[in-house]
């Protein structure tokens, strides 16, 4: 499962990803990535393409569970953002993201230009909310809990649901 993420074979950690990025997506009031792909030779940690390619880079992908949470949380709040049906944001927020997303830094321009975006922020607070959250419950349970299967991830995050909401509401 997630908390055993860097002893799982590329098969079971594309599972796995495919898995939780469903249950954020859900989460989120958006859709699910059409594809999630993972690229040894993409240079970062992950993006969201707007065809709805998740890509994951060799640095998630090769680190621990709360870090592949961190870069899925991440990368799907950009799908959020992407998405004018999404029913997770305002309509003020969908409105910010997408004037954003017309004016948008890449990384690789200027770091922070691309960093002080809103909505890398945006996405940046949510990841690092989905992870310190999932460390803080993962610690109270037993270590070896491994949510492999997709009922295992929604239990999961089913026990999160009222924090995410919670979380969400507080940024509109």
């Amino acid at each position: 499962g997630v908390t055993d993420w860097k002893s799982k074979d590329d098969g079971d950690k594309q599972t796995l990803a495919e898995n939780v990025a469903q249950v954020i997506a859900r989460e989120l009031g958006t859709s699910p990535p059409k594809k999630v792909v993972y690229d040894p030779n993409y240079p970062y940690g992950g993006e969201m393409n707007p065809d709805g390619t998740l890509i994951l880079g060799p640095t998630s992908w090769n680190e621990d569970g709360p870090t592949m949470i961190h870069t899925i949380g991440h990368e799907m709040k950009h799908a959020q953002q992407m998405d004018p049906n999404n029913t997770g944001q305002s309509a003020k927020e969908k409105e910010i993201s997408k004037k954003n997303f017309e004016k948008y830094q890449k990384i690789g321009d200027h770091y922070g230009a691309y960093e002080g975006q809103y909505i890398e922020k945006d996405a940046d607070s949510y990841a690092d909310f989905l992870k310190r959250y999932f460390s803080q419950k993962m610690r109270e349970k037993d270590p070896n809990y491994s949510p492999v299967q997709p009922g295992d991830v929604s239990d999961f995050f089913g026990e999160t649901s009222d924090s995410v909401k919670k979380w969400t509401d507080s940024q509109k």
